[in-house]
């Protein structure tokens, strides 16, 4: 039974598949929060002991247990405005750990909101290797950043939250840990792709908010919290970086201006990119980008060639 003392109205939400113990590090930081959240929901791909989590959660909140049998984080992050009764809902990994003033800080921008234009809160990762000045400078020379923090580029790439000293309105945020007024949830959506974790979906997700101008979307210092990206569980690299290319260019494809000078950006930025990953020893993510790549024009070809069959009919 939970306890009767006030807790913020906001939903915690975990997506999760198999690592047990990462979990309850992520929960243990929920439950050590200044100011808990008045509900924790766990979507499990996998098999988990509920019972466990049951225990360790009801005395200090609202315990919600979700079983699914299709493995995609984007599926159980689009489950998630079905499965919480709250109207702010904070997305959370299951390999992060959260500072103790995070949900407190991030409710506080909400709470200020009177309008409601602000539809999305991220925060900082601080464990995140800084890049160095060569990094910073093979980006920009590739068009990979451009040195503003959080923007979303005319040609489909992203950059990084470098920078961030102040609460600042960006493009995209990370959903790794992001908090989300119900509303936005409930208009856009997190796109699917076939078998297993998904790639970019956060990105994606922010250019549909983005596109929208509805509402705004923000990063504030003032949350902080680690990401471990536990090895556990995770695809193949060849496999991460297939999705993570053919994203990307279904990204260029649906939401940037695609005149000539975008394209050749694209074709830019998207080399440097698998150069970087061949450089720095990530030689099968980089196959995977090269063979994402080959199939999302395939792809586009078989329906270029359907459609203009249709139409001679």
């Amino acid at each position: 039974m939970e306890t009767s003392e006030a807790k913020l109205p906001i939903s915690v939400c975990i997506p999760t598949k198999d690592r047990p113990e990462e979990l309850k590090t992520c929960i243990k930081s929920i439950l050590e929060q200044s100011e808990l959240p008045a509900e924790i929901v766990i979507i499990d791909d996998g098999n988990l002991s509920q019972a466990v989590y049951r225990q360790l959660i009801e005395p200090h909140a609202r315990f919600i247990y979700f079983k699914k049998d299709k493995p995609s984080t984007a599926a159980s992050r689009n489950l998630a405005k079905s499965l919480t009764s709250n109207n702010l809902i904070l997305m959370v990994d299951d390999d992060t750990a959260l500072d103790k003033e995070y949900i407190k800080n991030i409710f506080k921008i909400f709470n200020k909101d009177i309008n409601k234009e602000i539809g999305i809160v991220g925060g900082i990762i601080v464990n995140r290797k800084r890049k160095s000045w060569f990094d910073m400078l093979y980006r920009r020379l590739f068009l990979l950043d451009n040195g503003k923090p959080g923007r979303l580029l005319p040609w489909g790439f992203q950059t990084v939250f470098n920078g961030i000293v102040q609460d600042t309105i960006v493009d995209w945020v990370s959903t790794c840990a992001a908090c989300f007024r119900r509303d936005v949830l409930e208009e856009f959506f997190f796109e699917e792709l076939e078998g297993g974790r998904n790639a970019l979906e956060d990105v994606e997700f922010c250019w549909k908010v983005f596109k929208s101008k509805k509402y705004k979307m923000i990063v504030t210092p003032t949350a902080r919290l680690y990401h471990y990206h536990s090895s556990t569980h995770r695809e193949a690299m060849f496999n991460t970086g297939f999705k993570q290319a053919f994203k990307r260019c279904c990204i260029f494809k649906k939401y940037c201006d695609r005149t000539l000078k975008n394209t050749i950006l694209f074709g830019w930025a998207m080399t440097g990119h698998i150069l970087g990953m061949i450089g720095t020893g990530r030689l099968n993510t980089a196959l995977g980008n090269i063979r994402g790549i080959v199939s999302f024009l395939k792809e586009r070809l078989k329906t270029e060639n359907y459609s203009a069959k249709n139409w001679n009919r």
